[in-house]
């Protein structure tokens, strides 16, 4: 059976859907123009929200952001990038700043010649542009985030799911796909927890844990949704 979940299909012969989906199987950093560009910005912008270190999808959000229509949320997309990458990611910077530094306003544009270029790590934490989905705009105590481990006492998350999320939030993505994982094995998923485990799942290009979960759900005979079945066709290209 699972042979069969897993054959890829000719990607004309799917039926449309949603901007959204289409921009997760996107790998070209440059989207083609026939994608919305409002609609697919804010689509990255809460990727990038959740997953502050996918550099592809931040790269994607800044060259979409020197559309016209956009320009006022490239400064912001420029700023979640360079939190991002701290003092990493020298040779990207310099390539988009090449690549937007005639899109940005006069007045930025020295300020992230400044940031894209500096050895150190800059100091951003006080920064705020508009389109910035990272940035608090004011100084912040850097704590080291701490992994713990769910308990049924834990009464601070109403639900597996928004715990799940916010281990997102934080960057803890095996936490989230254990916790989610979970869920779906004891029989108590929702299509909510399906789709954010589907989403991990198709973020990681995890091929080999969403071929281990469906064949426990089949063992187990927990129905597999359509989403389910559409995203086990598509790994086969993963």
């Amino acid at each position: 059976m699972l042979g069969k979940l897993f054959t890829g299909k000719n990607n004309n012969e799917l039926p449309a859907v949603p901007t959204g989906f289409q921009l997760e199987q996107e790998r070209g950093l440059r989207l083609s123009g026939h994608y919305p560009a409002r609609q697919s910005w804010r689509h990255l912008s809460h990727h990038v929200s959740r997953y502050p270190h996918d550099l592809r999808a931040h790269t994607q959000r800044i060259l979409l952001a020197r559309e016209e229509t956009l320009r006022d949320q490239l400064e912001g997309s420029l700023l979640d990038l360079l939190l991002a990458l701290g003092s990493a990611g020298r040779q990207l910077r310099q390539q988009l700043l090449d690549a937007t530094l005639d899109s940005l306003p006069e007045h930025s544009r020295q300020r992230f010649t400044d940031w894209m270029t500096a050895e150190e790590k800059p100091a951003l934490e006080a920064e705020w542009f508009s389109g910035s989905v990272l940035a608090r705009g004011q100084p912040t105590r850097h704590l080291k985030l701490v992994r713990q481990q769910r308990t049924r006492s834990d009464s601070s998350y109403a639900s597996v799911l928004e715990e799940a999320r916010a281990s997102l939030d934080y960057g803890q993505i095996e936490l989230a796909q254990q916790l989610l994982e979970r869920e779906i094995t004891e029989n108590r998923h929702t299509p909510e927890i399906e789709r954010e485990l589907l989403g991990i799942y198709r973020h990681t290009r995890n091929r080999d844990m969403l071929e281990q979960l469906t064949e426990v759900m089949i063992a187990k005979r927990i129905d597999l949704g359509p989403d389910w079945l559409a995203t086990c066709t598509e790994a086969a290209n993963w």
